[in-house]
């Protein structure tokens, strides 16, 4: 009889023997009996006899051979140490416990798609014209393994990893191809597809389990040599794997919020360091914190830039304190732009960061808000559908005062359906709106995108999700309204955020229109973002990286975000005193707060929390440590505990 340590994706902080009567290799799944129920496992080592009763292992799902080689063992051991989690919880975060449970096996579909890509030559078909004598290939010949490549055109940084994409397939290499999200797949998708002249399919969430299943077994088996996806794609394990690269490395999608809340962009590097192999992070505008090590030396740094600067005299701010408003929304001067456009049959796009029709409902009858039934927030107000909805939980809201039951409201602040309808009142023309709830509906999708590509509007309405989902679009005009409004988020990363919005908005990075002109409502036009719209991209990081380390924050120290929770307000607030005090009787770390979460009630748990600034990797470990054994002691109910390293959401 031989015993194994198996690990059970869970966050359980300890590992499971149980005994088989064959020997096993490490990294074969396995089912296993945990209190009365069947779930998945890896083996992780063979160990001694325990010296007591050990449960069987039910059934060996890889019979051949195992499914998880010794690196993808390494990588989930990396991450717990980096993340200060259980083996489980890195392995479940990586790879889907469904998936984990899977046989895979090839069918007919399979062998089509291998035929399919192999039924022409699976290299470049045609020639790209590569610009700059092949900067990213001259580049990763050096043999750095992280590879920081900044271009301010997604076009080029795609054109270059293709030219690098064929060297590696010649190789029998395997390649990863991660994006931010579903539409960025689609866009690598078409292209590769075009340049390779073969169907390359995008691996993510949305996808049926069966299409998952198939691609897992391909790309393990080695038959499927590129893989695009999502950041699942990272946790799925290659025969023979000899390139990573992750575009749009500022994202925060690749940002987990789920514990062990992953960094996903940190788990490739921890990956291509496990395999010795190449990963380039692509990026138009990467992260400060990248930047910063790049420039420092520790990743390799492949600065590219043929992309024209706009003319600053195409950017106006429109002071809006100083200024006529039409329902408060829309400057007379803009509306005189929007106008003549239409006058002229040019296009013009409008963003504006607020779905629904207005912000919040207040009664007519007692002055109270109306808030969502789960979470402490206000409600956002549909005037489309006559509904209220809430935008963290997604409960819709009955239209009656919870304080006097009336159902007489007026309302505050202006969302796009508002816009719209001010919009359509003025100019009667053809207006299409968009936001992420309509981006949910398939059909709903394509006919809007088959729309927006046809040029069938007069004017283009949405939030800032169209800045992802479309490029190059024939407008003549662009307006942003409520910019003011972003700013005012709990979030140290919001200036680069916002940046990044506002450099793509005006065609400094990877061009969103075809606008020349740019208008920009405000209520602060000495905004100092505004500067750096006409200064440029190095100017706006030298001032983020002094701003940054006069107040202490990311890249130049380590931040944790600590969040207490529990469906009962009674004695938390407590609770998390004493959690904070405790943690602030160490040594190399600063503990700010604690304080209510900005939204104290989310899906009905109160919630609390504080900030540890850590200067020393020893101090963050030893203060993680604290404060899981401190909340084993403080624990009453359902209160839950979240800790997230490195934190991208503050809210």
């Amino acid at each position: 009889m031989y015993f194994y340590d198996v690990i059970i994706p869970r966050p359980v902080d300890r590992l499971f023997t149980y005994q088989f009567e064959n020997l096993l290799e490490c990294g074969t799944r396995v089912l296993v009996d945990i209190k009365g129920g069947v779930t998945p496992a890896v083996i992780y080592k063979l160990v001694d006899d325990p010296q007591y009763e050990c449960k069987n292992i039910i059934t060996i799902i890889d019979l051949e051979k195992p499914f998880f080689n010794s690196k993808y063992l390494q990588l989930i051991e990396n991450i717990s140490n980096s993340y200060y989690c259980s083996l489980g919880e890195a392995l479940e975060a990586l790879f889907n416990k469904k998936l984990l449970m899977s046989n895979f096996s090839k069918g007919r579909k399979s062998k089509e798609i291998i035929n399919k890509f192999y039924s022409k030559n699976p290299y470049l078909s045609k020639t790209l014209e590569i610009n700059n004598d092949k900067i990213l290939f001259r580049a990763l010949k050096k043999g750095d393994l992280v590879n920081l490549y900044e271009n301010n055109n997604i076009d080029e940084r795609i054109e270059h990893y293709l030219y690098i994409i064929n060297h590696y397939l010649f190789e029998g290499k395997q390649i990863k191809i991660i994006c931010s999200d579903q539409s960025l797949c689609e866009y690598f998708v078409h292209k590769v597809s075009e340049v390779l002249s073969c169907r390359v399919e995008a691996f993510y969430s949305s996808r049926k389990l069966s299409f998952k299943k198939m691609y897992i077994n391909l790309y393990n088996e080695g038959e499927l040599k590129v893989l695009i996806g999502t950041r699942s794609i990272l946790g799925i394990p290659g025969r023979s794997e000899g390139l990573i690269i992750l575009e749009n490395e500022e994202d925060e999608f690749y940002k987990q919020e789920e514990s062990p809340c992953l960094q996903f962009r940190n788990v490739a590097i921890i990956y291509a360091k496990i395999l010795n192999v190449p990963l380039i992070l692509g990026s138009s505008m990467p992260s400060t914190e990248s930047l910063y090590l790049a420039k420092e030396g520790v990743y390799n740094y492949i600065y590219c830039d043929k992309h024209p600067k706009v003319k600053e005299n195409a950017i106006k701010v429109i002071d809006m304190k100083s200024s006529d408003a039409i329902s408060n929304i829309l400057s007379t001067e803009l509306y005189d732009v929007l106008y003549n456009n239409i006058k002229n049959n040019c296009k013009s796009v409008i963003i504006s960061n607020k779905k629904g029709f207005s912000k919040h409902l207040v009664c007519l009858h007692c002055g109270e808000k109306l808030m969502c039934d789960r979470c402490y927030i206000q409600a956002t107000y549909y005037k489309s559908k006559n509904y209220c909805k809430c935008n963290y939980c997604g409960s819709t809201i009955d239209l009656i005062c919870k304080s006097c039951g009336e159902k007489d409201f007026f309302d505050l602040g202006f969302g796009l359906e508002h816009i719209e309808e001010i919009l359509n009142k003025l100019f009667n023309k053809k207006i299409i709106k968009i936001d992420s709830d309509d981006l949910r509906d398939d059909t709903k999708d394509f006919e809007m995108s088959d729309k927006i590509i046809k040029g069938e509007y007069d004017i283009l309405l949405g939030t800032f999700v169209i800045l992802r989902r479309f490029k190059n679009l024939l407008v003549s005009t662009g307006a942003i309204l409520g910019i003011d409004d972003l700013l005012s988020l709990p979030d140290f990363r919001i200036y680069e955020k916002t940046m990044k919005l506002l450099f793509k908005f005006v065609g400094h990075i990877d061009s969103f229109s075809s606008a020349e002109n740019f208008y920009i409502q405000s209520y602060d036009n000495e905004l100092i973002l505004f500067k750096f719209l006409k200064e440029g991209k190095e100017s706006f990081y030298n001032y983020e990286i002094k701003r940054r380390k006069a107040y202490r924050y990311p890249p130049f120290v380590r931040l944790v975000r600590v969040i207490l929770s529990s469906n009962k307000n009674i004695g938390l607030s407590e609770s998390i005193q004493y959690l904070a005090e405790e943690l602030k009787k160490i040594e190399g770390i600063e503990v700010i707060g604690p304080s209510a979460a900005p939204v104290f009630v989310l899906r009905n748990y109160f919630r609390y929390n504080f900030l540890i600034k850590s200067f020393e990797e020893k101090a963050l470990k030893e203060s993680i440590s604290l404060i899981k054994s401190t909340y084993l002691k403080i624990k009453k109910g359902n209160m839950k505990c979240k800790i997230d390293i490195d934190p991208y959401f503050f809210i």
